[in-house]
């Protein structure tokens, strides 16, 4: 329950504005906290899309290569305030 009050926390809204399930595995490690999010929205969105919308957003980094298997890492969030966004699919 902690993760979907949080999440909400972080994005500002009430349980009626945001829906979420979650699953959470805690896993001590020191500088950044984690999470999976699975979104569904009422429109189809395409990964392309998707990825477009968050190189546009304040405070998101965006660190997904999957080429190099290149991903945010909790190293990556030291010290900074951004949201650190990788793994899109």
């Amino acid at each position: 329950m902690k993760l979907v009050k949080e999440t909400q926390k972080i994005w500002g809204v009430s349980g009626d504005e945001l829906a979420v399930t979650a699953t959470c595995i805690r896993v001590p490690v020191m500088r950044a906290h984690a999470e999976s999010i699975n979104l569904e929205f009422e429109k189809e969105l395409s990964e392309e899309e998707a990825v477009k919308v968050l190189e546009k957003a304040a405070g998101v980094k965006l660190i997904n290569d999957r080429s190099n298997n290149r991903f945010p890492t909790p190293l990556d969030a030291s010290n900074n305030d951004d949201v650190f966004v990788g793994r899109i699919r």
